[in-house]
């Protein structure tokens, strides 16, 4: 069994995120890591998803992604027009967006990290290491993991196979389609059939909710952040998530293109008309709708979310099991360092919702993590670094200066 000094579970954006800002901060030497991921790529699936569904910008502010300089978008030297959108929260393109992904793997020598295996379960040693048994029937010990893996299950109705990212339909000119949901997926969905010649039915369960992210911008912030701190109860702590994210919606220019393409019969638009069932009747799908109401088409695809359950995580469910973590809501209840108590796992992503507040799972959520995670393992308080504001650099002496760990950042 080889032993090295951190594994990373995951090859995502808060697994980037979190290994850049160990490395830059250094506190874990690229020799001394190991990244499993079943891609053997960093953001593979990112980028899928975002080509499946032909999205061209982030949700998220510029300034939150994986490189440790809240700015490394702003002051790149190649911005195209429309890399970086107008308005009062400007969002990055996704060209853009991997482009600073693949450069800071490629400054950080993390692109040979990366091993084509899942992992299987974690066992913590009576040294305190942990054993990491692959689904390849390699094992690795090591001093840390971070598990930064999203084991979220998908929402769904009866008569649909779920699917974490959802897949639009191989359509012919006058087929139709019913898109099921009411957030900035769906809408992304709609747009896809429409430049594929299908006509489209939009279902959503309730009125179209415009918000400009998913959660407030105060909760990327002291605004909200402070109060939920202060919650020492988890239960409450879990309300208050739960009310802040709230379903699906849309950014409001995204919802007046919904509601536009309604007005001139471009689409037709059922809002706030829950689909409960999908059947099959030969060549027609049947969508029923509550109330009794129903909607024929070729097609159906779905964008109705997902849940996280800690007890769902082949990872993290035997140390709910053991009785090691508690939880509540299907949320584990991590200690500061985002840690399992009493061992060197840390979680980062929606599983760390309770302890980091909904927009845990985000991108600003990531940077959040990984102040928590490196300040802890540089013996700081995790609480004390990260001060709740997602939009300035991890360290602040850092920003602007162009060179981390002997390393000069490009672009």
């Amino acid at each position: 069994m080889s032993r090295v000094g951190l594994v990373v579970v995951g090859a995502g954006p808060h697994a980037l995120t979190v290994t850049a800002e160990l490395i830059v901060d250094g506190l874990v030497d690229p020799g001394e890591l190991v990244v499993l991921d079943p891609t053997g790529c960093w953001l593979d699936q990112w980028q899928r998803a975002f080509d499946r569904l032909g999205i061209t910008h982030l949700r998220s502010p510029v300034v939150h992604h994986p490189h440790p300089e809240v700015d490394a978008i702003l002051r790149r030297r190649d911005l195209r027009d429309g890399d970086v959108t107008a308005g009062e929260v400007p969002v990055p393109s996704q060209r853009v967006f991997l482009a600073l992904a693949r450069e800071l793997v490629e400054a950080l020598d993390l692109d040979g990290c990366v091993q084509p295996a899942r992992a299987r379960s974690l066992h913590v040693g009576e040294d305190g290491t942990v054993h990491v048994e692959c689904d390849d029937a390699t094992s690795i010990r090591a001093d840390r993991v971070v598990v930064a893996t999203n084991t979220a299950v998908p929402v769904t109705l009866q008569g649909l196979v779920p699917c974490a990212v959802p897949e639009p339909p191989e359509v012919t000119a006058g087929d139709h389609v019913v898109v099921i949901g009411g957030g900035l997926t769906a809408a992304q969905l709609v747009r896809r059939v429409l430049v594929d010649g299908a006509g489209v039915t939009l279902v959503t369960r309730r009125p179209i909710v415009e918000r400009a992210f998913d959660v407030d911008p105060g909760w990327m912030g002291p605004k909200y952040l402070a109060d939920y701190t202060r919650l020492a109860d988890p239960v409450e702590r879990l309300a208050a998530v739960r009310e802040a994210r709230d379903g699906g919606s849309m950014p409001a220019g995204d919802a007046e293109w919904i509601r536009g393409l309604a007005a001139s019969g471009q689409i037709e638009l059922c809002e706030g008309a829950a689909a409960t069932a999908v059947e099959r009747n030969g060549d027609t799908t049947i969508v029923r709708l509550a109330g009794g109401h129903e909607v024929r088409c070729d097609h159906v695809v779905a964008a109705l979310g997902s849940r996280f359950a800690v007890e769902n995580d082949p990872l993290l469910a035997p140390f709910v099991a053991s009785g090691r973590v508690g939880a509540i809501g299907g949320y584990p209840l991590l200690d500061p360092a985002l840690r399992v108590p009493g061992t060197s796992v840390h979680v980062c992503g929606r599983a760390a919702m309770l302890e980091l507040g909904p927009a845990a799972g985000n991108l600003s959520g990531a940077r959040r993590a990984a102040r928590r995670i490196s300040a802890h393992v540089a013996g700081v308080d995790p609480v004390a670094a990260d001060p709740g504001v997602s939009n300035q650099p991890i360290v602040p002496s850092r920003c602007g200066s162009g060179v981390a760990a002997g390393r000069s950042w490009a672009g």
